[in-house]
């Protein structure tokens, strides 16, 4: 599926933000569409590294558009690895503040601009917690000893608990970084706003420092409140499942729009959460083991309200997971193509005929947890992975407090999961009513055969089998009339 390239001036009508009525989705015209945020990210969009031939970002911002993405997250590096950084270094030392490096600023100005012609928004990394410690065995040199915020690096009054904790000197000096680059990119129509990735847990304010990273959305919102903003997990290594839960719950308090929890285990793989309306969130394989991920996963995190992307590494990255990467390999190739195939159904969703109801994503919610009988208003499909239109999918309410209600089958139109060859069941439909049944290809574009229209029964259910040999995703609207 290959998106057409216009000017710039006409691809964001407005900036990026919650969706009004459903925040669980987004928007950028102002609520009268949802959308999801499905996308690729490698780690040298924004900087350079020791790598032969150099990366080229142009290209690779060109295949996400082609296949069919609409999001890439801006990676920043805190070490010296990595080039150009935004702190100037002056005869071997690091300067921490201002004036900062004009060859960075303009890096992201252009590579966000590059995004914006291709269709897509982007995430600006402001700090990266990874780059705080040695890293021992898994890459050479490690990020510390080449860290700006070494003391080793730099002359100011700076120490590695201070930098780790974001208390202190550290703290005042981030902050007017974050000033500086929220002034200097806001203008940016397609950027999110991520705070840092994989910060010290002690930037949630657990414990020994303030919340860090609540400070930073407070500076941000101060510069450049209009856009949205990302929280995304902090490092949980030797972290109990006790501990994982409380800092996922903290973040939900948080004022950013958009999370990202961490939760490395085989059931948030296998089977995503569903989203709650709390937060936007954002499901990124950076932080559980993109390795072993399957289109499957693409399609059972959408289906669950979340918003599915992938970290796309390469073979010179071998390091990250002690295994060769080959970017060629079928299967990421098939992530990939699920990620565009997910915005083709939801363009299709978005698009009303004539002949069925007006409903569209902003319309629709994850279906209840397992334990709801299938066939009730709040799990109208006998599969784990459903989404379905309703009159009232999250109600209003203020911001970041509390979830949505679970919302109620209005019959209208449903996004159903199904294994192969597999018969799935929906209810909840018009009694004989007449529906459209289509099942959307998961890793190609369009739509199998054979399609068509079916009658619901007395009870309002139907039965529809999925007639191909790999899974598909059953797409069911009424009829008028």
């Amino acid at each position: 599926m290959v998106l057409p390239l216009v000017a710039e001036v006409a691809l964001v009508a407005r900036v990026l933000e919650v969706h009004p009525a459903n925040p669980r989705w987004l928007t950028s015209d102002g609520g009268d569409s949802a959308l999801v945020l499905t996308g690729a990210h490698t780690w040298s969009l924004f900087q350079d590294y020791d790598f032969n031939p150099p990366f080229k970002a142009n290209r690779y911002l060109e295949g996400l558009r082609k296949s069919g993405h609409n999001f890439t997250r801006g990676w920043f590096w805190e070490d010296g690895y990595y080039s150009p950084l935004p702190y100037v270094r002056d005869r071997g030392e690091y300067r921490l503040s201002p004036p900062y490096n004009k060859r960075y600023l303009n890096r992201l100005r252009k590579r966000i601009r590059a995004a914006q012609r291709r269709e897509l928004f982007v995430s600006v990394m402001l700090f990266q917690g990874w780059s705080m410690d040695d890293r021992s065995g898994l890459r050479d040199p490690g990020p510390w000893p080449e860290n700006p915020y070494n003391r080793d690096n730099t002359s100011e009054a700076v120490s590695k608990q201070q930098a780790a904790l974001h208390i202190g000197n550290a703290q005042e000096q981030q902050l007017e970084y974050v000033s500086f680059f929220a002034r200097k990119l806001c203008s940016r129509r397609n950027i999110v706003w991520e705070i840092v990735n994989e910060a010290h847990p002690n930037s949630l304010g657990t414990a020994n420092a303030s919340n860090w990273q609540q400070n930073i959305l407070e500076r941000l919102r101060l510069e450049c409140g209009r856009h949205l903003t990302w929280v995304s997990c902090p490092d949980q290594g030797g972290l109990t499942r006790t501990e994982k839960s409380r800092q996922t719950e903290i973040m939900m308090g948080m004022d950013s729009d958009l999370v990202t929890p961490c939760r490395p285990d085989a059931r948030f793989v296998e089977n995503p959460e569903v989203a709650d309306g709390r937060k936007v969130i954002v499901a990124d394989t950076d932080h559980f083991r993109p390795d072993e991920l399957t289109p499957e996963w693409v399609w059972r995190a959408f289906l669950r309200g979340q918003h599915p992307i992938f970290m796309d590494l390469t073979k010179r990255l071998t390091w990250w997971n002690g295994e060769p990467w080959d970017r060629g390999e079928n299967r990421w190739k098939q992530m990939h193509r699920a990620l565009g195939a997910v915005q083709e159904l939801v363009g299709v969703v978005n698009t009303t005929s004539g002949n069925v109801p007006a409903s569209g994503l902003a319309q629709m919610a994850p279906q209840a947890k397992a334990g709801s009988q299938p066939g009730d208003q709040k799990r109208p499909a006998d599969s784990e992975w459903a989404l379905f239109s309703s009159d009232k999918p999250c109600p209003a309410r203020k911001k970041g407090k509390g979830r949505c209600s679970q919302a109620r089958a209005n019959g209208d139109e449903f996004l159903v999961y199904a294994g192969p060859n597999e018969t799935v069941r929906v209810c909840r439909l018009k009694a004989h009513g007449e529906y459209r049944h289509r099942w959307k290809k998961t890793v190609r574009p369009g739509f199998m055969t054979p399609s068509g229209t079916s009658t619901a029964n007395t009870k309002g259910c139907l039965k529809l089998k999925n007639p191909g040999e790999k899974f598909a995703i059953l797409h069911l609207e009424r009829m008028m009339g």
